[in-house]
């Protein structure tokens, strides 16, 4: 189910646990492009070392609402909210950076968190 597609061969889609490794190729390949100018080498190595804790991720699918943007079949942004209205994750693929899917997937976000309020 496409949510939101205000951009050309995008979908924005739910996450579901099948999606795990291609949210990880995400945040790994997001963190090594787009870190690399404002963090350390030994800083990203770090940060990229929490990507293989599968507990952590199963975890956030369980526990928040997880959208993934979808282009040719390719998961290449995700983001979540936390709760009701905390943005908690926004990663964009290394080879899909500067393409407007960030914005897009904070778009969704603050329009889902929105419906959530009282």
């Amino acid at each position: 189910v496409c949510l939101i597609c205000s951009m050309q061969n995008y979908q924005i889609i739910e996450a579901k646990k099948s999606d795990i490794p291609a949210l990880i190729e995400v945040f790994e390949t997001g963190i090594s492009q787009a870190a690399k100018g404002d963090y350390t080498a030994g800083e990203i190595q770090s940060w990229l070392g929490t990507a293989q804790n599968a507990t952590r991720w199963e975890k956030l699918i369980d526990e928040q609402y997880v959208l993934t943007v979808v282009a040719e079949n390719k998961v290449v942004g995700f983001g979540s909210l936390k709760g009701k209205d905390y943005i908690d994750f926004i990663y964009v693929h290394g080879q899909h950076l500067r393409q407007g899917i960030a914005q897009l997937v904070l778009d969704a976000l603050i329009t889902r968190a929105k419906s959530k309020k009282p």
